[in-house]
């Protein structure tokens, strides 16, 4: 092995049994196997339990104590140490160290694999976010007066009236529509179309402001394309307001200009 990779490999160790001894606590207990069997993990891993050395990755007083046994088993081992060349051929069948270092990696792993999968994915939608700093700051939402008090509210979607095209920019907006005299107060659904299919829908809520009754809705008019649409406002009981328009560029002033 490499000296660099060892010296990542030993970072990488520590890293884990600090972390396994710490990011698991138990104080109750709860499910802990008894000293003989932790003893057991430690001092003859290949007869242990596998079930001992999955609880040790994640429950930190066990995992704490079976680094004491493993502790006192290599001192045990120094005191009897072999000749070199028999050492290293048993290394890979008796050393409790290796048990210890899969253990600690494994746990590890695990959990890296946990929070990159969190930091990937939103479980409750399956989208992956943008990388961090590069998440959109929030939509700041101009205010803007659509004056529709002049049109005639009708009972079907379509009017044969004609009524001259207002000039709206295209940003997101706060829009207060001006509905004309004696329209009621209440909830109202605004579409926005092109070519008679819609594009954006909202529902709000029209009150009396200033013996007016106004509707305000918010819409980010920057996400489509400039030209002509057609802007419909319902009531519940069924009425119609409709109103052509043109979305042009921020430079349009915050009032709506007729044509």
């Amino acid at each position: 092995m490499k000296p660099h990779a060892q010296i990542e490999e030993g970072r990488l160790l520590r890293f884990a049994k600090r972390h396994l001894s710490e990011a698991f606590p138990n104080p109750q207990r709860v499910g802990c196997p008894d000293e003989g069997s932790i003893r057991s993990m430690a001092v003859r891993p290949r007869q242990a339990d596998p079930a001992v050395g999955e609880h040790l990755a994640f429950c930190s007083p066990c995992f704490n104590r079976y680094m004491d046994f493993l502790a006192e088993s290599r001192q045990e081992q120094q005191a009897q140490r072999q000749p070199l060349w028999k050492e290293v051929l048993a290394w890979p069948k008796t050393s409790p160290m290796w048990i210890g270092s899969a253990v600690m990696v494994i746990g590890l792993l695990s959990m890296i694999a946990y929070f990159v999968a969190l930091q990937r994915e939103d479980p409750r939608t399956g989208i992956v976010p943008p990388p961090i700093g590069t998440m959109p700051g929030p939509i700041e939402y101009s205010p803007f007066e659509l004056d529709l008090r002049s049109i005639s509210p009708t009972r079907a979607p379509v009017s044969k009236e004609e009524h001259p095209v207002i000039s709206i920019p295209r940003k997101p907006l706060e829009i207060s529509f001006l509905l004309p005299v004696g329209a009621e107060e209440g909830t109202y659904s605004v579409s926005l179309k092109a070519e008679g299919k819609p594009v954006w829908t909202a529902r709000s809520e029209a009150r009396l402001v200033q013996q007016k009754t106004t509707l305000r809705v918010r819409a980010n008019l920057s996400e489509y394309p400039p030209g002509t649409y057609t802007i419909e406002v319902e009531s519940v009981s069924g009425f119609h307001l409709r109103q052509l328009i043109t979305l042009q560029g921020p430079e349009v002033e915050q009032k709506g200009k007729r044509e």
